[in-house]
């Protein structure tokens, strides 16, 4: 009984160890939603500024101002920085698809804590039942239930059922003492 208690509680820890997990992913995926948010908008104005500055270098060129080597320069900027906005724009919606994934895995977490919860609540009960039910004085061998503990009969006869037993041996689990209790 006791190991039951011990083995309900180690797996309420666990779940909520693994909610808490499951928390702070959460936590870091909407930290990494709004710093791709931010490395967006940073890279959609180098866009826009390569893009300014592409135009302007092949007006310039036009006029005679600015060479062609320039306007190459101008445009291979403007290309990179369009390709970092498509990866950056690609990064974020891929972290914002993760957010309801880690919500159901919380959610998930969740019925887990209660279940463990559950089965702490019972095996304390289990626990205290029998205890209650050890230290009770003067109990007749054929009210003790089946499911507490092993029973050793003393009868002359093997095989003899429980009714017919004079002495009952009961090992306790909690303490490992062994009471004989008489019929009566």
């Amino acid at each position: 009984e006791q190991d039951q208690v011990v083995d309900a509680r180690s797996k309420l820890s666990q779940a909520l160890t693994n909610q808490t997990e499951a928390q702070k992913a959460l936590g870091q995926a909407h930290s990494q939603v709004s710093s791709l948010t931010s490395d967006l908008r940073q890279a959609e104005a180098d866009l826009n500024f390569a893009e300014t500055d592409w135009k302007r270098k092949s007006e310039l060129q036009q006029a005679g101002i600015s060479s062609r080597a320039e306007v190459e320069e101008a445009h291979t900027r403007y290309q990179k920085a369009q390709a970092l906005t498509q990866a950056s724009r690609q990064e974020l919606e891929i972290a914002r698809r993760q957010i309801p994934l880690y919500e159901r895995n919380i959610s998930q977490y969740q019925q887990a804590v209660d279940l463990a919860e559950q089965a702490v609540q019972v095996t304390d009960s289990n626990f205290e039942r029998n205890k209650a039910v050890y230290s009770q004085s003067g109990l007749v061998g054929t009210e003790i239930p089946a499911e507490l503990t092993s029973l050793a009969l003393s009868t002359r006869h093997r095989g003899a059922s429980a009714a017919q037993a004079s002495t009952f041996f009961v090992r306790s689990p909690i303490t490992g003492v062994v009471t004989r209790l008489g019929v009566s």
